[in-house]
């Protein structure tokens, strides 16, 4: 478990979202898979889709935010080697 995962599973933020990286055709791809206040939710969503190539973030996000301008929004940043 990435522990920054964790961290935006138990802050104090109420709304919840999982985003993946992985590589397509030597192409780097981040995307939301799943939003949601419950994290009960969100946890069992996140152990479900975890997968070896896959690398998954867990945020926790403010309501009405522009989220570029908190600390460490949502995103995710890999090299093709973060899967190797």
């Amino acid at each position: 478990m990435n522990k920054m995962a964790l961290d935006g599973l138990n802050n104090d933020y109420p709304l919840k979202v999982i985003i993946r990286g992985r590589m397509e055709n030597n192409l780097g791809v981040a995307e939301v898979l799943f939003v949601s206040e419950d994290k009960e939710l969100i946890w069992d969503f996140y152990e479900a889709n975890l997968k070896k190539d896959d690398f998954l973030m867990i945020y926790g996000v403010p309501y009405d935010t522009d989220l570029s301008k908190i600390g460490h929004y949502p995103s995710v940043a890999f090299e093709k080697d973060d899967f190797e």
